[in-house]
C-alpha cells in the first residue's frame, strides 16, 4: 500500500490532468473523488500511474513547479 497525504494525492492527480491523456484525466478525476481504500485500489489496478505520474516523476516535479509557481 502506498501512503500519500493530502498533497501527495493532489499533486499526482493534477500531473495526471495536466500531461496524461483522456483515459487518465478521467481516473484523476476518480481518484480525487476516492476514499484512500479506492485510491489505491486504482493505483492497484493501474500500476504505471505511479511509473509516470508519481514523485519520481517528471511530470509530477514538473506539475509541482507549476504548482507552486501559481
Amino acid at each position: 500500500m502506498t501512503n500519500f497525504d493530502y498533497m501527495d494525492r493532489f499533486q499526482l492527480t493534477e500531473a495526471m490532468i495536466r500531461y496524461g491523456g483522456g483515459f487518465f484525466q478521467k481516473l484523476a478525476s476518480a481518484m480525487r473523488s476516492a476514499d484512500a481504500t479506492n485510491f489505491q485500489r486504482i493505483l492497484d489496478a493501474f500500476p504505471e500511474i505511479l511509473e509516470q505520474y508519481g514523485p519520481d516523476s517528471r511530470f509530477y516535479k514538473s506539475s509541482k513547479e507549476e504548482t507552486i509557481d501559481r
